[in-house]
């Protein structure tokens, strides 16, 4: 008896252990990504000036969001719908990007853009209830959708039957519903493959990840941009004699961060090739076109001096040039319709 127990112990220990939510989070990276992003969206809904803000926000007008994809359209739904639905809140997220395809092919955006989101979710939502309510609001706005649940993997495929060029979407659940990652079914059938083979997941570049080490908690969204040879290439075909664009070649990285407390704390760094070009950076893109034109924008739309001028400011810091702006209730009130503007502006770019 004692041998065969001790044969037990030994087969348990040499059994891959399940993943944790904050392991699968950490494995939810996308290879040779540029751009990341994280939210700690459980925070930042507990601020009262951001809860206000999006208890203010206008709904998306139905023109705008016919010229998204399908799937988008659906998801949007989802969050408009979501506490009517009783769906579960998103606690945190994490979105990386890698943008080689869309800057070698520009015309093939939609179907080149490669991406990986991650939710970690309050409390589990079930496959079978996600899909329910996408086919429920693929009817309801006839966009066509199709979703197919693979048992073997634990995920949900959408396409669209009426438009196959439209890419497609691929939901995968792990840990009982409670995270889920989105991205392309290709994409998404490696990440699940390596979870399922507990094989080393992808990692931020290493110096995304130093950037990353540096932000202090209290950041409840920030957003890095590692600029690669893609870039660069962009950059020289579409803006070869834009003088900040020139500048932009020798910035290696940037960091946009949001800290919500009595009001919205917003900061952005570039750090350049050496200090001499962080300060032309300083001057030339923030001083000039962030400060500048914002000043002038918000002035000529609003007419009004709002708060936040008073407190937009940069400086130097060796080879990094920063931006700093904190943003009031007045403020949010009156920028407000603008960035819904914004909002409607990408949505048709996007389905174009």
């Amino acid at each position: 008896m004692r041998n065969f127990l001790l044969c037990l112990l030994l087969l348990a220990l040499s059994l891959p252990a399940s993943a944790s939510i904050e392991q699968l989070f950490q494995a939810g990276i996308l290879p040779g990504t540029q751009q990341y992003f994280y939210c700690d969206n459980a925070a930042l809904l507990a601020n009262p000036l951001v809860a206000s803000m999006l208890a203010d926000e206008k709904k998306p007008e139905a023109e705008s969001l016919r010229q998204l994809p399908p799937f988008l359209v659906a998801l949007s739904g989802l969050l408009e719908k979501g506490a009517a639905e009783n769906f579960p809140a998103v606690k945190r997220s994490q979105l990386s990007i890698d943008w080689a395809g869309p800057l070698a092919d520009p015309t093939m955006a939609q179907k080149n853009l490669k991406y990986l989101l991650v939710l970690e979710l309050e409390r589990p939502l079930p496959a079978e209830e996600l899909g329910a309510f996408l086919g429920r609001e693929s009817e309801a706005n006839k966009l066509g959708l199709e979703c197919v649940f693979d048992t073997e993997l634990d995920y949900l495929r959408i396409s669209d039957s009426k438009n196959t060029n439209n890419p497609e979407l691929g939901i995968a659940f792990f840990e009982d519903s409670k995270l889920l990652m989105l991205a392309q079914p290709s994409l998404l059938q490696n990440v699940i493959a390596r979870v399922q083979g507990r094989l080393p997941a992808a990692a931020l570049p290493e110096k995304l990840l130093q950037a990353k080490a540096k932000i202090s908690a209290d950041k409840q969204f920030y957003m890095l941009l590692l600029p690669d040879d893609n870039f660069l290439a962009a950059i020289h075909e579409h803006a070869p004699d834009v003088p900040a664009a020139q500048v932009m070649e020798e910035m290696g990285l940037m960091c946009f961060s949001l800290q919500a407390e009595e009001k919205l704390n917003l900061q952005l760094s570039m750090e350049f090739s050496n200090e001499n070009n962080a300060a032309v950076g300083k001057s030339m893109i923030l001083d000039g076109f962030i400060m500048g034109m914002t000043r002038m924008y918000l002035m000529q739309q609003l007419g009004a001096q709002l708060p936040m001028l008073q407190t937009m400011e940069s400086s130097l810091q060796g080879k990094q040039a920063m931006f700093s702006c904190a943003l009031e209730p007045e403020d949010l009130k009156q920028i407000g319709p603008l960035f819904q503007q914004i909002g409607k502006n990408m949505a048709e770019r996007l389905g174009r």
